[in-house]
């Protein structure tokens, strides 16, 4: 029940609410067991509905698909070596 409390609280944030709150609603759901999948997802939509090209890094658009994804490899390494 919890994890799908949490799930539906990120996908609501991905459109609702400021990034910095969205990412602290994945990192809550994955460090309970959530779906990696849903967080990279999610870092695509607000990429795709907010993103905007970084010139500082020559254009790079997916920003927040990057730290999602680095935020899901960080969970899966914990989840494998640190806590079992």
């Amino acid at each position: 029940m919890t994890k799908l409390f949490l799930l539906l609280a990120f996908c609501i944030s991905v459109v609702t609410l400021p990034w910095w709150l969205t990412f602290f609603l994945g990192i809550v759901y994955l460090s309970k067991g959530g779906s990696v999948v849903a967080v990279v997802i999610g870092g695509f939509i607000i990429d795709e509905l907010y993103g905007a090209p970084i010139p500082v890094l020559h254009g790079f658009s997916f920003l927040y698909t990057g730290l999602a994804l680095m935020l899901a490899i960080a969970t899966l390494y914990f989840r494998t070596y640190l806590f079992e």
